[in-house]
């Protein structure tokens, strides 16, 4: 008998695939080399850390990439000085690394102001293409293939165990369903996910990168905050390639949304809080679980279909666990079910990073509809 794979339709006789929700954190690009939340902050801040030569206009210190998007932003303004936005710029510098949560939060309590809104922003996508430059999944241009990274040199991660499950039992005719029941929410402003999933099919496949691309495309991929530009293959504007330093920075920074925005994109979460609503499999990965995250991952009052959740908490105490572990049961409304669905939920939290997550719960993540019932 043949065993279907958990996240799959790969029978066209009997779906039993069950779906599956991926909600990646920060703490999961972690493992692809993008900072963490405190080292986010740091960066962010020396960026911001804008300063001139007394009485001159040399700029000693600071992003000159954001400086000069700051001058194109007051000329669009029919002004000339940029003042102000420095002004904003250190205000960010000076209260981030030690007084805010993350750059989210910062931005979340100073919402109405327009100049800090920017420079956090233009900040936030400096950053993050500095750090997919350096990542695991980097783009070696000196290279034979200069548009593929090179995953042999980097340390073990989530992303290629969870393509290991996702391909163990998918032959090459049936690549076309490899996706069909898998959906990421993903709350990062990187294109980790996308970059890496397109080579990856291309390698274990040996399909043409185009090939691959048209059926990354098709994977329901979410951003409720927004990413720093498209890749060129997802074929919307703004587009900029993995890890580029000649984007249009503050065009890229009017895609990046803070919690404020991100709740008011009735057009994003709808299509969120489906998934979250029919999934039977939710996975927390190097997920917060901060509040306002959760709030915009509610599916409204309805109950849903969850049978299982996984969760991530590397660095959280049992305190906050058993937190955590309220917050999910709320946030799914899994207060809501009613008789034996209620007592059929089971929800497992580990203390450990993704990689391990996916290492030590191979074989539950990837257990039969069958074996589940």
């Amino acid at each position: 008998m043949r065993v279907n794979h958990l996240f799959l339709n790969t029978s066209t006789e009997m779906k039993r695939g069950t779906r599956t929700v991926f909600i990646v954190g920060a703490g999961a690009s972690v493992e692809a080399g993008l900072p963490t939340n405190e080292e986010l902050k740091l960066k962010i801040a020396e960026l911001l850390d804008i300063r001139f030569k007394e009485f001159g206009s040399t700029q000693i210190s600071g992003s000159h990439d954001i400086v000069a998007s700051m001058r194109e932003k007051v000329k669009m303004e029919g002004k000339t000085d940029i003042t102000q936005y420095v002004h904003s710029a250190l205000q960010i510098r000076d209260a981030l690394p030690r007084l805010a949560i993350s750059i989210d939060n910062f931005l979340h309590s100073h919402h109405e102001d327009k100049e800090i809104e920017l420079c956090g922003k233009l900040g936030i996508v400096t950053s993050i293409l500095d750090a997919e430059r350096e990542s695991i999944f980097r783009l070696d241009s000196a290279s034979r293939s200069p548009d593929r990274y090179d995953l042999n040199m980097a340390k073990p991660n989530w992303y290629e165990y969870f393509f290991r499950m996702l391909n163990e039992d998918v032959k090459s005719q049936d690549i076309e369903t490899i996706f069909d029941n898998v959906t990421f929410i993903v709350f990062n402003y990187d294109r980790c996910v996308e970059h890496f999933l397109v080579q990856a099919l291309s390698d274990y496949y040996r399909i043409t990168m185009a090939e691959a691309e048209k059926i990354v495309r098709k994977i329901h991929i979410y951003h409720p905050y927004g990413v720093v530009g498209y890749l060129p293959w997802q074929e919307k504007s703004p587009s900029v390639p993995y890890g580029s330093d000649k984007g249009e920075n503050l065009i890229l920074a009017e895609q990046i949304k803070t919690f404020t925005e991100g709740m008011a994109d009735k057009e994003m979460i709808a299509p969120i809080h489906s998934a979250i609503s029919e999934a039977e499999t939710i996975v927390f990965l190097g997920f917060a679980f901060h509040p306002i995250n959760m709030k915009l991952l509610k599916p409204n009052d309805q109950p849903t279909k969850v049978t299982r959740i996984f969760a991530t908490t590397f660095g959280l105490s049992k305190a906050d666990e058993a937190i955590v572990k309220i917050a999910i049961y709320t946030t799914l409304n899994l207060d809501k079910r009613l008789g034996a669905s209620k007592g059929n939920i089971k929800i497992g939290l580990d203390n450990i990073r993704c990689v391990e997550f996916f290492q030590q719960y191979f074989r539950s993540l990837s257990a039969t509809a069958n074996e589940l019932a």
